[in-house]
Formats: C-alpha cells, structure tokens, sequence
C-alpha cells in the first residue's frame, strides 16, 4: 500500500510480502537459468561447439551444478531459458571465455541479486 507521507514509496502488508515471496522464487528460477548459461560461456571458448552441442552441454551442465546444489530451483533447468540466455549473453558480446570482462560483469550482476533474492 502506499506510504501516507513518503511519495514513491510503499509499506508492504503481511499479505503483500506473501506474495512478493512467490514473486522472488520466480525471479530466482530465471537468474539460475542465466547463470548456468553464463557458467558455461566462462568455461568454454567461443568456437569450441554447434549450437546444437553447445545447449546439449549448458543442459548437462545445469543438471550438474542442481545435483551439486549450486542451483536451488529444478524449474531452472529449461531449455527456452538457455535459449534467451543465450541470445541475451550473445547480443551483449558474450560468445565464450574470451570475453571475460564482460562475463565478469554479468556473474557479479547474477550473483547479488541471487542474494538478494534469498
């Protein structure tokens, strides 16, 4: 609801916050999406697989990384998440572990706001 006195700013209710924490699990199956792909961009190199091979891989690898608990939500583990990532790191100059400044960026980005999300 809206804060009384504060413009632009809000008093969240028991009943809001309920569902700002379904929200939150949302937002945190799509940030473990991207990690994973991201994983996998900061691990290979830019030619090193097809296109076809390179998801093939990012699905093992995410089905690693949840078995080893570095990913929490199995929803997470979805192939048209990869794709977008994919598409996302990629027109942003992301094609594998040359690009490492850029990878470094995004990771950090990933991470805290999985944090935040916790």
């Amino acid at each position: 609801m809206p804060h009384q006195t504060i413009p632009d700013t809000y008093n969240v209710t028991s009943s809001g916050f309920r569902k700002l924490r379904l929200y939150s699990i949302f937002l945190k199956t799509y940030f473990e999406s991207y990690w994973i792909v991201l994983d996998f961009f900061q691990n290979n190199s830019q030619n090193s697989l097809k296109a076809k091979d390179r998801l093939k891989k990012i699905e093992t690898n995410g089905k690693l990384m949840h078995k080893r608990h570095e990913i929490d939500c199995p929803e997470a583990l979805s192939k048209v998440s990869y794709k977008n990532a994919i598409d996302f790191f990629t027109s942003k100059g992301i094609k594998g572990s040359d690009n490492a400044e850029k990878i470094e960026f995004y990771a950090e980005a990933i991470q805290k706001s999985l944090k935040t999300l916790q």
